[in-house]
């Protein structure tokens, strides 16, 4: 429920699932980072009604995925509204202890709808760090940012308003930072809202309503 307070009130629910996302991932850290990229990567591929022959994570970019005979590689990030400039976001950390503490039970908490700020931040973060990139192994380069994620102890912190956002704003925060830097394709999907954006190159932000034919850019 919307409030006069800046926020929604949430309870977690994570019935649009990621891949053997029911309960807590296992592993460490970074593991975890790979599963939940994969996870990402395999609901907008279904999305988008597409089936990579081939996939393998990795770093920079995150995955490299055979798709239409191209090797596209994509770079994963995950939006944390409300997140501050430094430190991080205060609500991840918060779901997280919450879910260590309480365990498969359901819980509730305020959900930020400070998301036009970090989205910001977070492309110009990732416009950086794809100038490092080595290209000469890839045909295209994509990037994904994923909000409301099905994510156990991260679907409250990741919750996007997605009533909020549209390709107008997307195209406002974005303007100048994307067509110079090394994508293609950039997809912004709010995962368990069902609501996915596209921009590509030469173009601007659109909402795709219906799982297109995917090109690959």
């Amino acid at each position: 429920a919307k409030t006069d307070k800046g926020g929604h009130f949430l309870t977690s629910w994570v019935k649009h699932k990621m891949p053997a996302q029911e309960a807590p991932i296992q592993g460490d850290a970074r593991e975890q980072k790979k599963q939940q990229e994969e996870g990402i990567l395999r609901c907008l591929f279904d999305y988008l009604g597409c089936r990579p022959t081939r996939m393998s994570m990795g770093e920079s970019p995150d995955c490299v995925a055979e798709i239409a005979r191209k090797r596209i590689g994509i770079e994963v990030t995950i939006l944390h509204p409300g997140e501050k400039e430094t430190g991080g976001s205060p609500l991840r950390r918060q779901e997280e202890e919450t879910v260590r503490r309480i365990g498969l039970e359901l819980y509730a908490m305020w959900a930020s709808l400070d998301w036009e700020g970090p989205f910001q931040r977070r492309i110009e973060e990732k416009v950086r760090r794809a100038k490092r990139f080595n290209r000469s192994s890839i045909d295209k380069l994509w990037l994904v940012v994923a909000a409301s994620a099905p994510i156990w102890g991260a679907a409250v912190s990741t919750w996007a308003p997605g009533f909020d956002v549209t390709a107008e704003k997307l195209c406002n925060l974005t303007a100048g930072v994307l067509e110079e830097s090394a994508y293609d394709l950039v997809f912004f999907y709010i995962i368990m809202q069902n609501k996915l954006f596209r921009w590509k190159k030469g173009s601007s932000w659109k909402e795709v309503r219906q799982p297109p034919n995917l090109s690959t850019g």
